[in-house]
């Protein structure tokens, strides 16, 4: 342990020092170029952190009439339901990913179409934030769907284990393109960003009515497949 150091003058010293003028002057001089220096926080004050983001090749699968394409995310090696992996965003983050039409789906047979995402606020456990502060943007094909707070619940259990409460949410595509994209944007106010992270743990593009389950109007598995090896 270092010992205490007491700062009262002795009465030796009983009269103070004057300040070395210059090297104060220079001192002030080199604390400002420094501030001056650094690079400026990017969010809500904070020193950014780039979160952990993946964008896996999509997996097809035919549901009833409906084609659903799904990315299984894992950049973050903890919490996801399946494969305890997901993606995380820290405030200020920001991410796209996008999803290729099969090329032997005409954008025409499409009915409709709508992005699913699991989702969940960090767990909370380090510094006890409340939900209710964090807030999230949702962009698809580059027009925000939504924008306010997440209303999310904290992921349990915690201790790096898969997450048994992901929250499944619906947002509607408005005109299906051959790529549809994706944005995802942590737009919490908190501080420090090391933490109040929302995680993702896939994400789906459900194509509505385009007649999968009809052998007559199933696209060839073998092009899909091919579309993306």
């Amino acid at each position: 342990m270092h010992p205490i150091v007491d700062h009262q003058l002795s009465k030796q010293s009983a009269t103070p020092r004057r300040p070395n003028l210059p090297a104060t002057a220079a001192l002030i001089v080199l604390l400002v170029a420094v501030g001056l220096s650094r690079p400026a926080p990017s969010h809500a004050g904070c020193d950014p952190n780039p979160g952990n983001y993946s964008n896996p090749v999509p997996t097809m699968i035919c549901s009833g009439d409906d084609i659903v394409l799904r990315m299984e995310l894992n950049g973050y090696p903890f919490h996801g339901a399946t494969d305890n992996a997901c993606d995380t965003q820290y405030p200020g983050n920001v991410h796209d990913w996008s999803f290729t039409v099969p090329a032997c789906v005409p954008i025409g047979a499409i009915q409709s179409a709508f992005i699913r995402i699991a989702m969940i606020a960090d767990p909370g456990g380090n510094v006890g934030a409340d939900t209710s502060l964090y807030a999230m943007r949702v962009g698809i094909n580059h027009d925000d769907v939504f924008n306010g707070p997440a209303h999310l619940p904290h992921g349990v259990p915690d201790a790096f284990a898969p997450f048994t409460n992901w929250v499944v949410r619906d947002y509607p595509v408005a005109a299906v393109q051959p790529v549809t994209t994706v944005t995802l944007e942590n737009t919490t106010q908190l501080c420090p960003s090391a933490w109040y992270w929302l995680g993702y743990d896939w994400i789906e593009l459900h194509l509505v009515g385009v007649g999968c389950a009809s052998p007559a109007h199933r696209p060839s598995w073998g092009s899909l497949k091919s579309l993306y090896r």
